[in-house]
């Protein structure tokens, strides 16, 4: 499977999914370039620059909705435990089983929307966007309606499933209704993402608010509330989705396929079964490495921050510098993709997290806000790299190099543990960068001598 000839399209955080049908995108001005990178030049659908700009928004403001469900459980955490009389310890297994759930939901979207009747149908696509909306929608307004384990592990599980198949879906439409130029809409698209994440704090910080733990009954109305609420977003953006697609006119096939089956052609007869799963191996090392390397700052920054003398507010303001960072490097990289080739984008991506781990132990303020900044673009312009510069890959391959940063952010963070703590922070972080730094190096002189790119060319070229 992997080794299959068909083209892959990359691209999804943290943590989506994308189909090899996908069109070329943009900004890959040394592989994949000779064409325009500017927003648009690109689009072979056919459709205008309105239409094309509805579609992405229509995407956006799904992606919105879609990510700001999973949020809903760790701030929600202590209520549920009160409401539910599941026991926090319980409750704390659920992230593992939305991550799960997630992973596998990210390899069933990729498989949907690699069918030729929604590759070749924006409705037929729009509906299994829609699907994946919808049940992600219903089993979040059950969840605190669970009052076992086994309900809230099923509710739970069914939510990382659906809400994976949806964002595998929103990522290859992207790239799909963009053709060359998806760059900067797939790094739009995951700063929607973002915002996405700010509702859930804030539903439930205006609908439980200081709503007392005693009053049971009060308590399980507001929850319930704020959930319901939440859980309305899903239903806006499928209403957006299904009437944009009644109102644009009948195409045979959706935007961008005529050009990605021209270009899979050529891609078909240029890599060979081993060289699919080099690209595999190293991109899928690489991504695990660098979102490694994030989840682990993320969940020992302010702990890190405490052993090395900081106080516990002084702490927690670590985080918000790395939370504002990475929302202004998400911000940036959306036109500095429109001029920058994603290898271009990796390289200094990846220049800037090393340096960042190097400068924290002097000055972690420092160190935090250049991590944020780097670390923002880089898992975008991971799989925009390997769509443009690593042809004869399936979409499979891709779906399991981009889940492999899920399984990174898995188990990354362990190695803090085992190597002495939270002290031992940035000594972890600078390993795993200097290891996907050499990672990426080794990819790039495998494209540079034609093992993985198979497209003729010379090393020169």
């Amino acid at each position: 499977n992997l080794a299959a000839p068909s083209l892959p399209p990359p691209l999804s955080p943290h943590q989506s999914l994308v189909c090899a049908s996908c069109g070329d995108m943009a900004g890959n001005k040394e592989v994949a370039g000779r064409s325009s990178s500017s927003p648009g030049a690109a689009s072979s659908s056919g459709y205008g620059a309105g239409v094309l700009a509805l579609l992405t928004a229509a995407y956006c403001v799904a992606y919105v909705s879609a990510e700001s469900l999973p949020p809903m459980f760790g701030p929600a955490l202590s209520s549920l435990r009160v409401t539910t009389g599941i026991s926090a310890s319980e409750l704390a297994t659920m992230p593992s089983v939305l991550s799960f759930g997630s992973v596998f939901g990210g390899l069933l979207g990729g498989v949907v929307f690699d069918l030729q009747q929604v590759k070749q149908s924006l409705p037929a696509a729009h509906i299994a966007l829609s699907v994946g909306l919808l049940v992600t929608a219903a089993v979040n307004a059950f969840t605190p309606h669970a009052e076992s384990m086994v309900a809230m592990s099923a509710i739970t599980l069914f939510l990382g499933l659906f809400n994976g198949l949806f964002r595998a879906g929103a990522n290859c439409q992207i790239l799909r209704v963009h053709g060359d130029s998806a760059g900067p809409y797939m790094q739009a698209l995951h700063l929607f993402g973002g915002m996405g994440r700010l509702v859930a704090p804030l539903a439930l910080r205006f609908f439980i608010g200081s709503q007392s733990e005693s009053d049971l009954a009060g308590l399980k109305s507001a929850l319930s509330k704020a959930y319901l609420s939440v859980s309305c977003l899903p239903l806006v953006a499928t209403v957006f989705l299904l009437a944009l697609s009644a109102l644009l006119p009948t195409r045979a096939k959706s935007p961008g396929s005529e050009k990605a089956e021209r270009n899979e052609k050529p891609r078909e007869n240029s890599s060979s079964s081993s060289s699919s799963v080099e690209a595999f191996v190293l991109l899928g090392a690489l991504t695990a490495l660098t979102m490694g390397a994030q989840a682990t700052f993320q969940s020992y920054a302010s702990a890190y921050a405490i052993a090395v003398g900081f106080s516990t507010a002084d702490s927690m303001m670590v985080s918000a510098v790395f939370g504002s960072s990475f929302t202004l490097g998400r911000v940036l990289s959306v036109p500095l993709s429109v001029r920058a080739s994603a290898r271009t984008m990796v390289f200094v991506d990846a220049i800037g997290v090393t340096a960042a781990a190097v400068a924290m132990p002097q000055s972690l303020w420092v160190g935090t806000a250049i991590f944020g900044l780097s670390m923002a673009s880089m898992f975008p312009s991971i799989l925009n790299f390997a769509k443009q510069e690593v042809p004869g890959m399936s979409s499979k391959g891709i779906t399991l190099i981009m889940q492999s940063g899920s399984l990174g952010t898995m188990f990354a963070p362990l190695v803090v543990v085992w190597t002495g703590g939270d002290s031992s922070l940035t000594k972890v972080l600078l390993a795993l960068l200097v290891v996907a730094d050499g990672t990426f190096w080794l990819l790039l002189q495998r494209i540079s001598s034609k093992k993985i790119g198979g497209n003729g060319k010379s090393k020169k070229e």
